[in-house]
């Protein structure tokens, strides 16, 4: 799942529903990873601590306001 977000107060709130089918697997924790946007730079994105995390939501800090973000949440 991507989402994107652009700070306010230097933090973003994330959440996201469960999957409502994942093809039997058990989902105990999810995986978020985030990724500054800047024109021209190859787009990385880097695993946040303190995940995996088994939540729906997740505060991310410390991020420069006004500026657009991309997150990623995996199973």
């Amino acid at each position: 799942m991507l989402v994107v977000g652009i700070p306010l107060d230097e933090r973003v709130a994330l959440s996201w529903n469960r999957p409502a089918d994942t093809g039997g697997l058990r989902v105990d924790r999810y995986v978020v990873s985030k990724v500054k946007f800047v024109v021209g730079q190859d787009v990385v994105f880097s695993p946040l601590p303190p995940t995996p995390t088994n939540s729906t939501r997740f505060n991310i800090l410390a991020l420069t306001n006004f500026v657009p973000y991309y997150f990623k949440v995996m199973m």
